[in-house]
């Protein structure tokens, strides 16, 4: 059951589990593999507005009506938001001439298969039967993809990959004072009691020390301020 489940997972999980949101999903969808095992990724490029919603329900529903085609072969299906992963993306526009390049950025959408064979080194190619405005047929797309798992049709292009940004990574901000939690709860739990009451009365102490000298500052400031008034009324 495991192995069947492993074996699916990227053919069956629901939608927000095909995005491309970091990098350790990539090098989970999309691993390193030799050409006699050679895995493939198909990878829709598209945008996150509302509008480009049924483009990923498109590759939904082409993956859950021609999954079972595929569950044999070493191919994965996700999506990227182009405006969230620029850099990533961008990788695949070089080489391109402008005949090519042109069509896809300004539409924002495109879908392109990948192997991986190095850490940083993928080949690819754009899918030709994939449009933004054209009822594609199924059967067409699956004819193409066949052609690239049979080694009929060749990865073209080749291209240096950019890293994936954690699109969910906590802000500045929240991991400085996690870890800063972090820091003192190791330190509190590894203190003995005999150590912590010295520690807990020094660090009272300064507290005592900051508010007096705060105190103090702040009558002074009164007082002078008393002072300046009564030298302007006299």
């Amino acid at each position: 059951m495991g192995e069947f489940i492993e074996r699916n997972k990227y053919l069956t999980l629901p939608r927000k589990y095909l995005q491309l949101s970091s990098q350790s999903y990539f090098d989970d969808l999309c691993p390193i593999s030799s050409r006699s095992l050679r895995s493939l990724c198909v990878i829709l490029m598209t945008t996150d507005s509302s509008s480009d919603l049924s483009q990923i329900a498109s590759l939904r529903n082409f993956v859950h009506s021609r999954g079972a085609n595929f569950k044999n072969e070493r191919l994965r299906f996700a999506y990227v938001y182009v405006g969230k992963q620029k850099e990533f993306v961008m990788t695949f526009f070089d080489g391109l001439s402008p005949s090519e390049r042109s069509p896809l950025q300004e539409s924002g959408h495109g879908l392109l298969i990948l192997w991986r064979y190095d850490q940083k080194k993928v080949r690819f190619a754009w899918l030709s039967n994939w449009s933004v405005e054209e009822s594609v047929s199924e059967n067409d797309l699956q004819f193409e993809l066949d052609a690239y798992i049979k080694g009929v049709k060749k990865l073209e292009y080749q291209a240096t990959l950019k890293p994936v940004l954690d699109e969910y990574r906590p802000s500045w901000f929240t991991r400085v004072s996690r870890a800063a939690v972090r820091m003192f709860e190791a330190m509190w739990f590894s203190l003995t009691k005999e150590e912590a009451l010295p520690l807990l009365s020094a660090i009272g102490t300064l507290l005592i020390i900051f508010f007096i000298g705060y105190g103090l500052s702040y009558a002074n400031a009164l007082e002078e301020k008393s002072r300046s008034h009564v030298s302007q009324v006299c």
